[in-house]
């Protein structure tokens, strides 16, 4: 063989192994995994009554009303943003209900709050998603000062998005309740389950 077809020979050789390793290290970078989420065999979901107290979830709930909870959902299946949950706060003895406003990946923003005609002394309004967030009955989330402090901890610390394995709880009380306004975002592990409507 001439030297100019060994020559040939090696540049092909070479540019396979650089394109092979292009675009091995391109695959690791921009290909990303796809899961699909499928039901855990061992997923235990269990009804229980649940008896609503105080008046946070009106009128989506009603004081002193019974529900269903499905305790265990979330051990296999994914959180959604409107699902109702049952969440237990750790210095709370009495598991608290609420609703999933944002999500896992939502961007999460504080604007003041403005009426028809001027802005709102003092409110703030919660931004998910690059829209004012509003309760069940399509009121806006008019938060206080105080509410603004603790979710902004969040946003200057996540970079304005809610973070994996966590989510914004909120009542229905626009003016905010025991809820994401003062205690900020909830683990999803610490949610007991979903309360069917």
């Amino acid at each position: 063989m001439s030297d100019a077809g060994q020559c040939f020979d090696k540049v092909n050789c070479s540019l396979v192994l650089v394109t092979f390793i292009a675009f091995f290290f391109l695959g690791l970078f921009f290909i990303q995994p796809v899961f699909v989420s499928a039901p855990v065999a061992d997923c235990a979901v269990t009804s229980k009554v649940l008896r609503v107290h105080g008046d946070s979830m009106r009128p989506l709930f009603e004081p002193e009303t019974e529900h269903t909870l499905l305790e265990g959902y979330y051990d296999c299946h994914p959180v959604l943003r409107g699902d109702v949950v049952v969440h237990q706060y750790a210095s709370n003895l009495i598991p608290l209900v609420k609703s999933v406003r944002a999500v896992a990946g939502d961007t999460l923003m504080l604007t003041p709050a403005q009426s028809r005609t001027s802005v709102m002394s003092g409110k703030w309004n919660v931004i998910i998603n690059d829209k004012i967030l509003v309760n069940d009955s399509k009121a806006p989330y008019a938060i206080s000062l105080a509410g603004y402090r603790m979710l902004s901890l969040y946003i200057k610390d996540y970079r304005g998005l809610i973070p994996r394995g966590s989510v914004l709880l909120l009542g229905e009380d626009p003016k905010g309740s025991i809820d994401g306004t003062r205690l900020g975002l909830t683990s999803v592990s610490d949610l007991i389950g979903k309360v069917k409507n």
